[in-house]
């Protein structure tokens, strides 16, 4: 078993904490971010393990900032925040750092859209 910064898991996967717009909660704007980022809806695992996305940082991969949280294709796109929390950071303030990265690559984001996510990563 793997310990880290609070987070248990087996050593094939990795859990994170993070805020983001869910493909699932938030369809129009999830499209908006993909596009931005030049990317398909449908993206999977092999294509993203093919691609310059491929940095992983308690996210599946992440690009300006932006994670991408995959499970059988992207489902969410964010930031992880377990960093934030253990600085005593508010929420209002990761989804203010948040639409920031948004805007980067063109996409205006309300808070309202920015929804709180954890779990696990599975890898191989």
């Amino acid at each position: 078993m793997k310990i880290r910064a609070g987070f248990v898991s087996n050593s094939s996967s990795s859990s994170y904490i993070a805020i983001g717009v869910s493909k699932y909660q938030n369809e129009a704007t999830f499209s908006k971010i993909m596009k931005a980022l030049g990317l398909p809806e449908d993206i999977g695992y092999d294509d993203l393990a093919a691609s310059k996305w491929a940095e992983v940082d308690y996210c599946t991969y992440r690009k300006h900032g932006i994670c991408l949280y995959e499970n059988d294709g992207v489902y969410l796109i964010g930031m992880g925040i377990a960093e934030d929390i253990h600085n005593d950071k508010r929420l209002s303030e990761m989804k203010t750092r948040l639409r920031k990265l948004f805007k980067k690559i063109g996409v205006d984001v309300s808070p309202d859209e920015i929804k709180f996510e954890y779990g696990e990563i599975g890898y191989g």
